[in-house]
């Protein structure tokens, strides 16, 4: 019987309320998935103090998402079967962090020789930052048999390059930042980018995901694209707005993809007429809450932003809570949509409209580069005069 690697998860709006596991189950080869973690855990997180390790102070959804990047091979063919993961979550919650021991791990265990590993970071401060997180993972770390890693890697601060020193496979990595170096189409192995949403203002960046994932296609290109991102600080548009919507679908299963799609966001219907502003809801999108976020701390946030007028609440909302700007707030966005999604009715069909309408009006939008052709009819019942839509 084949295994079922389905990443869809249509009930994830129940699991995310009832703070549930939304990362996909998968029949992950369980010998590679908890050799990564075992690693992943042990590794030493360098800017906390105490230096804990990641297994100490990381929540279970990122284990979870370990197991499922390192784990997703088929045992009888050694091929991957996953080949990428969009993780959509707030603010504070570890990404960078949590993005730089990834990549470590990848590196260790890397089993194509001369690999690249490349780490996008969104400015060069961010970039700097996520050098610095691996590399002081590397200096402070041992592996699980008790061999220091600094003698394992040679570190590279003024270029922004790790190498790992293996006489059979030797790897690399590179953490570039998207503001300030040449971004071009990678055959990198390994491919990590943080904030995906600022590539939206890159005109080349759809031709640089394309040839990503061309190079990730290759029967001997064992690697992943893993994508760790908030919410967008403005209405989502073009690559970002691509690639949310991919992750959106594959997760509500009306696409299938060999993507694992990780998104902490609320149920629109929770996220409107501000129902983000509920203390209740925040822990639901912020997984780390009590431990790298505090409800303390977004209240705080909240206050402040509520003083500051409607483009800081929007400021606040895309980054602590995913609230997408548009439809879940005001801000940039048409004041209707609040009302919108409470006025739709699933009996209603062309079929319907023909039967029961004596007038009706067609209005289409053919869409641009970065958004989809719709057409919508407008009719007028017979009986009551209500006016009702249908569109697509």
């Amino acid at each position: 019987m084949a295994l079922d690697w389905s990443t869809a998860l249509p009930d994830w709006r129940d699991r995310i309320t009832q703070h549930q596991s939304i990362v996909p189950e998968l029949p992950l080869h369980a010998p590679r998935a908890d050799r990564a973690l075992r690693l992943f855990k042990c590794l030493t997180v360098p800017d906390i103090e105490g230096n804990p390790t990641y297994g100490e102070v990381c929540a279970d959804w990122v284990f979870e998402l370990v197991r499922a990047v390192f784990g997703a091979f088929d045992p009888e063919t050694n091929a991957r079967i996953i080949r990428e993961y969009f993780v959509l979550i707030p603010k504070k919650n570890g990404k960078t962090s949590i993005a730089a021991a990834i990549i470590v791990v990848a590196l260790i265990l890397n089993e194509r020789p001369n690999a690249e590993a490349l780490l996008v970071a969104p400015t060069q401060k961010i970039a700097e930052m996520a050098y610095d997180q691996a590399a002081g993972i590397i200096k402070m770390s041992v592996t699980p048999a008790g061999t220091p890693l600094s003698g394992l890697f040679a570190l590279h601060a003024h270029v922004r390059s790790i190498d790992y020193l293996s006489d059979t496979v030797p790897s690399k990595m590179s953490i570039k930042a998207a503001d300030a170096d040449v971004i071009t189409g990678s055959k990198a192995t390994y491919i990590l980018i943080d904030e995906t949403h600022v590539f939206a203002t890159n005109t080349r960046a759809a031709g640089v995901f394309r040839e990503i994932r061309g190079g990730l296609s290759h029967p001997q290109n064992k690697g992943f694209l893993l994508q760790i991102t908030t919410q967008s600080k403005a209405v989502p548009s073009g690559v970002f707005k691509s690639e949310l919507g991919r992750a959106r679908r594959v997760r509500d299963g009306s696409l299938k993809l060999p993507m694992v799609p990780i998104l902490y966001e609320l149920p629109i219907e929770l996220a409107i007429d501000d129902g983000w502003r509920d203390p209740a809801t925040w822990a639901m999108v912020n997984p780390h809450m009590g431990r790298s976020v505090s409800e303390d701390f977004l209240t705080d946030e909240l206050i402040s932003a509520e003083a500051d007028g409607p483009e800081a609440m929007a400021l606040f909302a895309s980054q602590h809570l995913n609230v997408e700007i548009g439809l879940g707030l005001n801000q940039d966005g048409w004041s209707g949509a609040r009302h919108w999604l409470k006025c739709g009715k699933s009996d209603i069909d062309l079929d319907m409209i023909r039967r029961t309408c004596d007038v009706a009006t067609i209005g289409v939008d053919w869409g641009g580069a970065d958004d989809l052709a719709s057409l919508a009819v407008l009719a007028r019942r017979k009986t009551d005069k209500a006016w009702l839509t249908w569109g697509m």
